[in-house]
């Protein structure tokens, strides 16, 4: 990839601009907040010359307030239910608990309340008792969840409206107290809503009402759930996700599945384009980005408008550009990567046909 001499120059150039920027800031609290580096001085003439200034990005924290039904349709042995928990209950509860422990969910922090309330029945009615979820938000990967779920069991009704009212209460506080995370509502369900006064279009109510900064998604445990397609619709993330009951490996297979995907939508690989140094006019064919694994060497990344290889980066809007978005591959690898760093810099040409 560095193999031609111009390559290699702007390699060189970018890798004293971030070795720069690394003296001048170890950490960013602020994945999108990282100042104008101010110390290019120590960069010298002739290929690094070309070097102006720039800025630290990465990806953004992603918080994810999961909700889940355990009313006596998702496995309650008892009668008049009489539901063996080994169809839904357990495999829907493994295919949690395996996203909940997925390595790759580092960087993720989630929280797990239940519907109807565990705690006190006579609350299953009261949005408030939602607020508080049973397990915590805890950065993840985490075994918590697991022995929680373990410990409970199927039973009663489907009271989604209060318990989706508590979880969208729950996500604006943490969204306030983590402004620069993104978060996002996860309600797992076998059912429509019937309890509490709650209905398919109560609850498409409440959802669609923050769906601009908190999105919901909706994962559908078996078959004939169609009308939950309009709660996830209202919720501003199209269709639900519906999870096979005929075979439990499969049911845990597609939870795990459903989980990774909102992971991976919720953390795009797209970053603000840093305004240029100061008398400076943005130049769209003098921008790199700059990716450094945690383990590795920097590399610079091609730019490449169509990502035809799944590698690089390219702008959000040629025409107007505002963001860097990584190519799908790259950004897998990124993703993957918690301690991998991105630099935009500025000055010297780009890696790749801008156009």
């Amino acid at each position: 990839m560095f193999s031609s001499p111009v390559g290699r120059a702007v390699l060189m150039a970018l890798m004293l601009v971030a070795s720069a920027a690394c003296k001048r800031q170890n950490t960013t609290s602020d994945p999108l907040d990282a100042g104008t580096l101010d110390d290019l001085a120590v960069v010298p003439s002739l290929d690094a010359a070309c070097a102006t200034g720039g800025a630290k990005a990465a990806l953004k924290r992603l918080n994810l307030v999961v909700i889940f039904d355990r009313s006596g349709s998702m496995g309650d042995p008892n009668p008049p239910i009489s539901i063996d928990p080994a169809t839904k209950w357990i495999p829907v509860g493994n295919g949690l608990k395996a996203f909940f422990e997925d390595a790759d969910s580092l960087g993720v922090n989630a929280s797990l309340q239940y519907f109807p309330y565990k705690q006190n029945a006579l609350e299953q009615c009261n949005a408030s008792a939602y607020f508080f979820p049973d397990v915590p938000l805890s950065p993840l990967p985490s075994t918590a969840f697991g022995s929680n779920i373990d410990a409970t069991s199927p039973q009663g009704g489907t009271p989604t409206l209060p318990a989706v009212q508590g979880a969208i209460d729950a996500a604006k506080k943490i969204a306030m107290n983590d402004p620069n995370a993104k978060i996002a509502i996860v309600l797992v369900t076998d059912g429509e809503p019937d309890t509490c006064g709650s209905s398919v279009q109560n609850v498409s109510g409440a959802v669609a009402a923050v769906a601009a900064t908190i999105p919901t998604y909706v994962i559908g445990i078996g078959p004939s759930l169609s009308a939950l397609t309009q709660i996830a619709m209202a919720g501003g993330t199209v269709t639900p996700v519906f999870a096979s009951i005929s075979d439990p490996a499969q049911t845990r297979a597609d939870i795990l599945d459903a989980l990774r995907k909102i992971r991976g939508q919720q953390l795009p690989c797209e970053f603000a384009l840093p305004s240029p140094p100061a008398g400076m006019v943005l130049q769209l064919d003098k921008v790199n980005v700059l990716y450094t694994p945690s383990v590795g060497t920097q590399q610079v990344l091609t730019y490449d408008k169509d990502c035809v290889t799944g590698e690089g980066w390219h702008y959000d809007d040629l025409a107007n550009p505002t963001k860097v978005v990584l190519c799908a591959q790259t950004c897998s690898t990124a993703q993957k990567d918690k301690g991998a760093g991105v630099d935009i810099l500025f000055g010297c040409q780009t890696l790749g046909d801008v156009r």
